[in-house]
């Protein structure tokens, strides 16, 4: 996604679903609802399709061990094996998996 902000961080928070206390481990971008997600850097894809708590989810390797995951997807652009710049659209913001992002639709 080329706009948005950011709407949880990385560190210690309180976990939205349970209330307590809990580490994330991510970074959490907010954005329109079928925005283009893109790759922060060039890689491979090496996952493409639905994991536990991250909905339909992208991973990206960028070579020597560093991975960038693109989750809550409300769909997926690339397949395992593709070659991404930096730029490319990988998925398309969603609200899917464990996550407490929300669509409001327009009316009138």
């Amino acid at each position: 996604m080329k706009e948005g902000h950011i709407s949880s961080y990385f560190g210690e928070r309180q976990d939205p679903f349970t209330g307590h206390q809990a580490f994330h481990k991510g970074i959490d971008f907010a954005s329109g609802w079928g925005d283009d997600v893109v790759a922060v850097a060039a890689g491979i894809v090496t996952f493409s399709g639905e994991k536990a708590g991250y909905g339909n989810m992208i991973e990206v390797s960028h070579g020597n061990g560093l991975v960038t995951r693109y989750g809550h997807n409300s769909s997926l652009v690339v397949g395992v094996g593709r070659t991404v710049a930096r730029g490319d659209t990988l998925a398309h913001v969603g609200s899917t998996g464990r996550s407490t992002g929300f669509v409001t639709a327009a009316t009138g």
